[in-house]
């Protein structure tokens, strides 16, 4: 699957996030942050830096993947999942078919270091 049919076929947010998966959006509980009516307190970062680079993704910013992410792709699965969905999509990635899991598991390693501790 390419960038562009992943972009089109989900509800992608900024931070790689599927949002059709989400509880949340699925409860009407968040209309995802892409809808989302955001302050300045409360804005969420990869949102807020986003829209203040003018880019869709965080795979698209120049300095993908960013220390400031790492909490973030720490926090849960899903978090993780979001990672690898923003490797697969990246422009300035190329990865061989079927080993984007794997491709992701190396950046996020060589990035942040050994976080797959975290989420087991």
């Amino acid at each position: 699957m390419t960038g562009e049919e992943m972009r089109t076929d989900k509800m992608i947010a900024y931070c790689g996030v599927d949002c059709s998966e989400c509880d949340d959006y699925k409860n009407d509980k968040c209309p995802s942050c892409r809808l989302s009516e955001w302050t300045d307190d409360d804005i969420c970062m990869p949102v807020k830096c986003c829209i203040e680079k003018g880019i869709e993704f965080c795979s698209e910013c120049d300095v993908f993947p960013c220390k400031d992410m790492k909490d973030f792709y720490e926090e849960s699965e899903s978090h993780r999942e979001a990672f690898t969905r923003l490797v697969r999509m990246s422009n300035r990635i190329v990865i061989p078919e079927g080993y984007a899991e794997d491709m992701a598991e190396y950046i996020l390693s060589e990035t942040y270091g050994d976080i797959s501790k975290t989420l087991k």
